[in-house]
């Protein structure tokens, strides 16, 4: 083997890389020891042990192998073909192609030569001779002498339309009309059967020339017409718009030359599957060829340009091509001047690889595939690739494997995405189910699960994720290479190059990270924000080595999320009970809104780091106080990880054994039930969370948490004893404490419910006095919106409402969808309480949508009763008794009684007007009896009212 791939280089040096990978395909040996070995003992066999001149040559830049023509036969055919060139359309010429042509045995045996481009570049140029026999032969009036090889070939290359048009003329030539269009059908079935293309011009000139009986072919004698591009896999699919892309970009024609167009994306993404597949689709636009090479070596090396220039060269003409690049290159720009070729380049490397190698003015265009963006090429056209859509990965699986339709859509689902939808991933995946029958998509489910060995199952022969990322990885620089490890330590989906340099700690990661982005190794789904496929980071997990010093790193960035979360939360709710505040949050943001968005981009990345480090006892006292302070920003945001997030906070804190903390756990994990209207739970905790306050001396939780109780008394309708727990919050802070504030606006709403509306309004503006300075803030706004719902009972609906848009207008402005649906519930009840029906059900709705999208099912209750209410007051009377309906039964199954109460008592007004007296009647008792229960004498009235009108209706 190894002196096959020395011989087939024709004196040419052979990197010792490539050696080393056609030897030992798929492994690296440590050292060149093997690889020297085995030249050691080609000497010797070749060279004896006299002092003959070497056969094998040795050097820095690679091996070779000097022999004279007469011992090789690729030289001796170059020096055949050469003659032939020199002597013109003589017998001399003739006679020197037929001994060249002599030579051919089957081309390079592919179990020796592991290049398919040198295999493939040989084959072109014996081709390239035998299209010269042909024509001479045809010339000099002896076309039979060429049938025979010929035919071979045609047989070979079915669909070369070069070869089979040369056949076609000599079988013409030699008198066998019938044969040559017997070959034409024959040929025009295939390309219809295999690509899906009508013939060539090349090929139709050729069946038209054989029925004029004409033999010759000037443009022949001037080229031939090479078709190098290889098949494109099977079960292509998907890739529409960036076929669209490419096809558009090859038909566009620019001033100067054409523009060459560059497929980009990640290793393994399809692009060289792409670009065959689109050129074969435009098969027929290129009349004079298509070429095709690789740029890149088996071992990934790249291969220089001036050697696929003599490929191109030796492919498209006569004459031995230039030893010199810039020679080479302005000769291939000279021979495509006047066709139309099209050229592709598989994995270049960077436009300097590709430059050379571009034809220039003329018809012929360019398709470059490559793993960089290669920005260098700024004029280029650059379709981007990236992974298939989930319903395209489906479909290729589907199409490579013969699972059975019932476990379709949820078995090859799951393997899809755990192959992230990587076109070689996936292949991969469907060459095992097929080449293993036993093995079915749910096993290969169960091993890819594994997320630290799902890299070694993806792979099948020589084909492996592995070594596709490998490729990429080893063309980054060392910085870029070590960013790229320390990326995959990020906890989140996403992540900021703020974040990138905190875990790399020196100063390099931002211009690594644009390396990376040219690369493909990470994509930019918005401005800072960066990402890859979860195998590129199991990958660069793999990577990771001690030099890295991961658990520093790791250590750095949990404390980085601490400082700037406080940071951010003492902005957010500055007044919000935690365990620390931060000491200079103005150092870290310069505003609110600075720190809501950073909370908002970075929350996910910090639920995974807490959930994700709970577990471990070193970590466990920086994902509680992450939690406590996470509290601020979920209390304004969202609810549906809260639950997660406290658990993952409780279980650290109860590893720490530290009692404060675990009092604050338990006040984020009854935040957390409150938030999903779990109101046992939640006064379980604040209970549990109350006596660790007081068995540290946290004295200002266990007054925070007296207020907590009274809220879960309000909530499930125990307004006396919700308002004795806000009265005692009273006589456990001073004047002016933030919790005092928050307690006189929870009596103020008991006292609401009960209808003692003065006394309410006097504790909302007493709970207004202490906030005087935060009027803006959550807190301040919470309360101003609950003092215009007691203005509006009390009839001074005119600074209710002026005092309700303004509160409006502050949550709207700080992102607070619960405020905001709070104060457009109030509105919505003011407007049907001042006869602007229309107006009032626009803003019910919209309050009750966002109910909904939060996902809260306290404030779902609240908004469906105003909902009901503004409908009713609009005459939509059945929609309302319909919502009241679905309202009642949701305060139901979460215990808001108060609430309950309310909803029945308007639902019976709604069941009144519809005629349904009787159950009108049943609806207001009930009412009346939870109203009375709660202490909420207004509900009680209503109730009553309606009873009566309903009895009366009755009778």
């Amino acid at each position: 083997m190894l002196l096959a791939e020395l011989a087939v280089a024709a004196g040419t040096r052979v990197p010792r890389e490539v050696l080393v990978a056609a030897l030992w395909p798929g492994e690296t040996p440590t050292t060149t020891a093997a690889l020297n070995i085995h030249l050691t003992r080609l000497r010797r066999l070749l060279e004896g042990s006299d002092d003959r001149q070497p056969v094998v040559e040795l050097g820095g830049a690679g091996i070779r192998l000097l022999v004279p023509a007469d011992q090789l036969d690729l030289l001796r055919f170059r020096n055949l073909v050469g003659h032939a060139q020199r002597s013109g359309a003589t017998s001399g010429a003739k006679d020197a192609l037929a001994a060249a042509v002599s030579l051919w045995r089957g081309g390079p045996d592919p179990d020796l030569v592991t290049s398919p481009d040198r295999i493939a570049a040989v084959e072109e140029e014996y081709v390239a001779a035998l299209l010269s026999y042909a024509r001479i032969t045809r010339e000099l009036g002896v076309p039979e002498d060429a049938v025979v090889p010929l035919a071979t070939m045609a047989d070979r290359r079915p669909l070369d339309e070069g070869v089979q048009a040369s056949l076609i003329q000599t079988l013409a030539a030699a008198g066998r009309q019938a044969e040559a269009f017997n070959r034409y059908e024959s040929t025009r079935q295939a390309l219809a059967a295999e690509l899906g293309v009508d013939p060539g011009e090349r090929l139709r000139t050729a069946y038209m020339d054989a029925l004029r009986q004409r033999w010759t072919d000037e443009s022949a004698a001037a080229a031939s017409v090479p078709w190098q591009v290889p098949a494109a896999p099977p079960h292509l699919v998907g890739r529409t718009d960036e076929r669209s892309s490419i096809t558009a970009a090859l038909d566009r024609r620019r001033e100067g030359g054409n523009v060459p167009v560059v497929v980009s994306g990640a290793a393994g993404v399809g692009k060289t599957a792409l670009c065959l597949s689109v050129a074969h689709e435009m098969h027929d636009r290129y009349p004079d060829g298509q070429l095709f090479a690789d740029l890149q070596d088996a071992a990934g090396v790249p291969v220089p340009p001036l050697e696929i220039l003599q490929r191109f060269l030796r492919a498209t003409g006569p004459g031995s091509p230039p030893a010199d690049l810039s020679e080479a290159a302005s000769l291939f720009r000279s021979r495509l001047a006047d066709r139309k070729i099209l050229i592709v380049l598989d994995n270049a490397r960077d436009a300097a690889q590709v430059r050379p190698l571009l034809p220039g003015l003329g018809g012929s265009d360019v398709l470059v595939s490559s793993r960089s963006l290669l920005p260098e090429f700024d004029s280029a056209v650059l379709v981007r690739l990236d992974v298939l859509d989930r319903a395209d990965s489906v479909r290729l699986l589907a199409a490579a494997t013969t699972t059975s339709d019932g476990e379709d859509a949820a078995v090859l689902d799951e393997l899809a995405r755990l192959c992230c939808d990587l076109p070689i991933a996936l292949r991969i995946t469907a060459a095992q189910l097929r080449s293993r029958r036993r093995l079915l998509p749910a096993d290969l489910v169960h091993r890819l699960q594994d997320g630290q060995n799902r890299l070694d199952h993806l792979t099948v022969g020589k084909s492996s994720i592995w070594n596709s990322f490998e490729l990429s990885y080893t063309e980054l620089s060392r910085t870029a290479q070590r960013v790229f490890r320390m990326s995959s330590l990020h906890p989140g989906i996403d992540f900021g190059a703020e974040a990138t340099e905190v875990l790399v700690g020196d100063g390099t990661a931002a211009r690594a990270l644009d390396e990376l982005l040219d690369a493909n190794m990470l994509t930019e789904h918005a401005a800072d924000r960066f990402r890859s496929h979860d195998l590129l980071r199991l990958f660069a997990r793999r990577k990771l080595t001690t030099g890295d010093r991961v658990p520093d790193a790791e250590s750095r960035l949990r404390r980085w999320y601490l400082d700037r979360a406080t940071a951010a939360v003492d902005w957010i709710d500055p007044h919000l009970l935690r365990l620390t505040g931060h000491p200079d949050r103005t150092a870290v943001f310069g505003d609110e809104d600075a720190a809501m968005r950073w909370m908002d981009l970075e929350y996910p990345s910090m639920l995974a780091l807490a959930t994700s480090s709970a577990d471990d006892p070193d970590r466990s006292p920086d994902v509680w106080r992450l939690v406590d302070q996470l509290r601020g920003y979920l209390l304004v945001r969202r609810f549906d990880s809260w639950q997660h997030l406290a658990e993952a906070g409780l279980g650290a804190a109860v590893r720490t054994g530290d009692d404060q903390a675990r009092a604050a756990m338990y006040i984020s994990r009854s935040y957390a039930h409150w938030a999903h209207g779990r109101i046992d739970d939640a006064h379980a905790d604040t209970v549990h969370a109350t006596r660790l306050a007081e068995s540290c001396g946290w004295t200002d939780a266990v007054a925070y948490l007296t207020h907590s109780v009274g809220w879960e008394h309000y909530e499930a309708g125990r307004l006396v004893e919700a308002a004795a727990c806000f009265e005692q919050t009273l006589s456990q802070t001073e004047p002016e404490h933030q919790t005092r504030a928050l307690a006189l606006n929870g009596l103020g709403m008991a006292y609401l419910e009960q209808g003692e509306l003065v006394r309410s309004a006097e504790s909302f503006r007493a709970a207004q006095r202490i906030s005087e300075g935060n009027k803006r803030d959550m807190a301040g706004l919470t309360i101003r919106g609950n003092l215009a719902s007691a203005l509006r009972l009390l009839g001074d609906t005119e600074t209710a409402e002026a005092e309700l848009h303004d509160v409006l207008h502050g949550f709207r402005q700080r992102g607070y969808t619960r405020g905001e649906l709070s104060t457009l519930d109030e509105l919505a009840r003011l407007l049907a309480q001042t006869g602007r029906p229309t107006e009032a059900v626009e803003a019910a709705r919209k309050a009750h949508a966002a109910a909904f999208r939060l996902n809260d099912p306290r404030a779902q209750v609240i908004t469906g009763d105003g909902l009901g209410v503004s409908l009713l007051a609009s005459g939509h009377t059945a929609e309302a008794a319909a919502t009241l309906t679905d309202t009642a039964a949701l305060a139901t199954a979460h215990g808001y009684r108060s609430w309950e109460a309310r909803a029945r008592a308007h639902l019976a007004s709604a069941r009144l007007q519809l005629g349904n007296a009787q159950e009108a009647t049943d609806e207001a008792a009930r009412a009346a009896v939870l109203a009375e229960a709660c202490d909420a004498t207004p509900v009680v009235v209503e109730a009553r009212r309606v009873h009566r009108l309903a009895v009366q209706d009755h009778a």
